[in-house]
């Protein structure tokens, strides 16, 4: 994480064999990935990116993989928060830039960045959206294993049902699949922002909460109330969590919540609240927990929520390792 995928790339582990298999022929070397990164980007800098005047279709899946480099995942979304006076020209760079297509995620307002896209091999499509949570924006970018032109409706269709079904989408990618069962650390298995069956339903059923932007803090804020859940910090009692925690704090308390869940008694309103139930909310809490712990991170599930400055200390890291001679 956060730049070590230069490590991996430049390691014989790799292999010839192993890119090959995970990643299109310009991502072939660590070099490879130094140079996309560096044509794509303003300055090398996703801070100086963001209200800058100048994009094309390279530059967002310059920061895809700029992302990717912070954070590797195999299937999963990035909302990049966009600072402060730059929304209006990121918005604009979309629409200029990209083509309008369908969406399933969040506002449904999406658009393809899938031009030359060939990153991870079996990705066919760069999906991109300007969106907006709380009172912050956005830049959602996301892999998807197929675009929505004709040819692709068939396995597009499929892949949603299943999501429909199990609550995530089909593996795209065998390689990277394994790669990120076997090595965790390295490469993040799914870190999406659409809820899995089991919270969808604690949303809809128990809490009665509708749409696909709930944030996680407003789901605690209504699991506490109708279940009579203290949520307790070190020094009171807080009976609407969003006003004085941070995430690391509301991921301790989910914690303790899932945990007096998982005993038969009142926090399961009478079977309401299943074990599937119980599971995601576990998954939250890690989550919450990984959040930077000063702050309150408005998330809707496990995205991946990063600011400019996280990257360009990731991409920074990254440009400037240089592999340790080997010695024979």
């Amino acid at each position: 994480m956060r730049g070590a995928i230069a490590e991996f790339l430049s390691s014989p582990l790799s292999g010839d064999t192993e890119l090959k298999k995970l990643f299109g022929p310009a991502f072939q070397s660590l070099e490879d990935w130094k140079t996309f990164i560096r044509q794509g980007l303003s300055l090398n800098s996703v801070t100086n990116q963001m209200c800058s005047h100048r994009w094309d279709v390279k530059t967002f899946q310059a920061l895809y993989v700029a992302c990717w480099v912070h954070n590797p995942v195999e299937k999963g979304t990035f909302m990049i928060q966009i600072p402060d006076g730059c929304a209006a020209r990121v918005q604009t760079a979309i629409t200029e830039c990209c083509t309008k297509r369908k969406s399933s995620h969040l506002s449904g307002k999406g658009y393809s960045a899938s031009k030359g896209w060939n990153f991870l091999k079996h990705y066919h499509e760069l999906l991109v959206q300007f969106e907006k949570t709380g009172n912050q924006y956005f830049l959602f970018l996301k892999a998807e294993g197929h675009t929505t032109n004709t040819s692709a409706i068939v396995p597009h269709a499929a892949s949603w049902a299943h999501k429909e079904v199990y609550g995530y989408g089909k593996t795209a990618s065998p390689e990277l699949h394994k790669l990120a069962s076997e090595k965790p650390d390295l490469v993040s298995s799914r870190s999406a922002e659409n809820y899995a069956k089991g919270y969808k339903a604690l949303l809809k059923e128990v809490l009665g909460l509708s749409g696909k932007k709930v944030l996680v803090h407003e789901m605690l804020d209504k699991l506490y109330k109708v279940t009579g859940f203290c949520h307790c910090t070190s020094v009171s009692v807080i009976t609407k969590v969003s006003v004085a925690s941070t995430s690391f704090e509301l991921g301790r308390s989910l914690e303790e919540f899932c945990k007096a869940a998982s005993r038969a008694g009142p926090y399961r309103m009478a079977g309401k609240i299943t074990e599937d139930m119980i599971k995601d909310l576990e998954a939250i809490a890690k989550t919450l927990m990984k959040d930077p712990p000063d702050k309150l991170t408005p998330r809707v599930y496990e995205e991946i929520r990063t600011t400019p400055y996280e990257l360009d200390s990731s991409i920074n890291y990254f440009l400037a390792y240089q592999p340790v001679a080997l010695l024979y």
